[in-house]
C-alpha cells in the first residue's frame, strides 16, 4: 500500500505530516502481508504489518507521522564532525496525540534522500542517532542505496537522525577481497580490528565470536539481560558469556549434548549458515530469496542439520559458494568471510 504525500513544489519543504485515521490503521493491521509505504519530500516511511499492529494496539486513535528537517547547529562538536552539513531529520509518531517511540520489538524503516558529495564513498555513508540513549551512535542497519541516492535504515525506536560519514579502514586490508565489507561494518561499529591498524582478515572465527558479531549487527539488543544458559565451559566472567546467553535464549544457537558450548571452537561455514539463518528469523528480519537454488559440487558433504539453512542463505544471496562451485561446509570461517556475510544480509534487508 503506497501513500504519496509529496508536494508538487519540493523547494523549501521543512516538515511533512501524514495522518492515518484509526479505521484505516485497524483495517491494515489485520493484514499480515500488507506493507505501507508513505512517500514524502523529506523521505519515505515503510511500515510493516507488525509495526502497524503495534499502532493499533497502542491505545487506539489516529496515527500521525511527521518528518521535520532540523538545524544541526544544536549538536555537540563531535557529532557535528560526523554529520557536517548533511541532513538532520526528526521522525516522530503519535497515536491519539501520544508520542510513540517503540513498536513492540518490531522495527520501522525509513529512506532518506541524500546525494553524495564529491569523494564520498557510499559504504561509509550511514545514519546516526542524535538524541536519547543512543545519541552519537551509528544506526547499524543503515545502507546507502546506489542508484536512487538515498539512505535506508531500519530501527527499533524513533529518534533525531543525521546522515553521517565514517571513514574507517585497516592497513592489512588494502588489497583484500573483503575490503569493502570490512570497511562497511567498521564504519557502523559492528566489527572492530584486532588493533587500531590491523583487522586480521584471514584470522579464524570462533563460535563465541560469531555469536557476538551477530548481536552487534543490530540495534536494540540487550545481551546482559539474558538468563545464564548453564553451559559448563562458560564462566559468567567471560567476555562473551552474555552474548552466548542471549543467542541461546533467542533460539539462534545451541550447545552440545555433553553440556558444553565450546566457545573457542572454530566455526565452520555450515555452522555459520545455521546461526545466520536462525538469527534473521529470531530478529524478524525478513530477507527475500533472489537466487534459484543451486547444487554445490560438494552438496553431499553438507550435513542434513544444516542443508536447509545453507539453501536459504544461498537463495537470499547472503552466503555464496567458493570459486570452484563447492560450498566447503566443514571449512573453518575467516573474519573476512564473516564480514561479507554480515554486510550481505544488511544489503539484502535494505535493498
Amino acid at each position: 500500500l503506497e501513500i504519496d504525500a509529496t508536494s508538487k513544489d519540493k523547494k523549501g519543504v521543512n516538515t511533512a505530516e501524514i495522518n492515518l485515521p484509526k479505521a484505516s490503521v485497524d483495517a491494515v493491521a489485520g493484514e499480515k502481508n500488507v506493507f505501507t509505504t508513505i512517500k514524502t519530500d523529506l523521505g519515505d516511511i515503510v511500515i510493516d504489518p507488525d509495526v502497524m499492529a503495534a499502532f493499533a494496539e497502542s491505545g487506539g486513535g489516529d496515527v500521525k507521522i511527521s518528518i521535520t528537517k532540523t538545524d544541526p547547529s544544536s549538536l555537540d562538536e563531535e557529532t557535528r564532525k560526523a554529520i557536517g552539513d548533511r541532513p538532520v531529520l526528526d521522525i516522530t509518531v503519535t497515536v491519539d496525540g501520544k508520542k510513540m517511540s517503540t513498536f513492540g520489538g518490531s522495527r520501522i524503516r525509513s529512506d532518506v534522500p541524500y546525494t553524495p558529495k564529491s569523494g564520498e564513498n557510499g559504504r561509509m555513508l550511514l545514519m546516526f542517532y542524535l538524541d536519547g540513549k543512543d545519541a552519537g551512535k551509528p544506526v547499524k542497519l543503515s545502507l546507502f542505496k546506489e542508484g536512487n541516492d538515498s539512505l535506508a535504515m531500519k530501527v527499533p525506536h524513533l529518534s533525531l537522525y543525521g546522515v553521517g560519514y565514517s571513514n574507517v579502514t585497516f592497513a592489512d586490508i588494502s588489497s583484500h577481497w573483503a575490503k569493502s565489507s570490512i570497511e562497511f561494518l567498521a564504519a557502523r561499529e559492528i566489527l572492530k580490528g584486532k588493533t587500531a591498524s590491523q583487522f586480521d582478515p584471514e584470522g579464524k572465527v570462533t563460535r563465541a565470536e560469531y555469536v557476538t558479531m551477530l548481536a552487534n549487527s543490530v540495534d536494540g539488543i540487550e545481551p546482559e539481560k539474558a538468563a545464564a544458559a548453564g553451559f559448563e565451559d562458560i564462566s559468567s566472567a567471560a567476555w562473551y558469556a552474555s552474548y552466548v546467553n542471549w543467542a541461546v535464549a533467542e533460539g539462534i544457537v545451541k550447545g552440545y549434548s555433553d553440556g558444553n558450548f565450546r566457545p573457542e571452537e572454530k566455526i565452520t561455514r555450515e555452522q555459520m549458515a545455521v546461526m545466520t539463518d536462525a538469527f534473521l528469523k529470531a530478529m524478524d528480519l525478513e530477507v527475500d530469496a533472489v537466487n534459484k537454488k543451486v547444487e554445490f559440487t560438494d552438496q553431499t558433504k553438507i550435513n542434513t542439520w544444516s542443508s536447509a539453512a545453507v539453501t536459504a542463505m544461498q537463495q537470499q544471496g547472503i552466503i555464496r559458494g567458493t570459486t570452484d562451485g563447492s560450498f566447503a561446509p566443514q571449512d573453518t570461517a575467516t573474519r573476512a568471510q564473516a564480514a561479507a556475510i554480515l554486510k550481505a544480509y544488511i544489503e539484502a534487508l535494505l535493498k
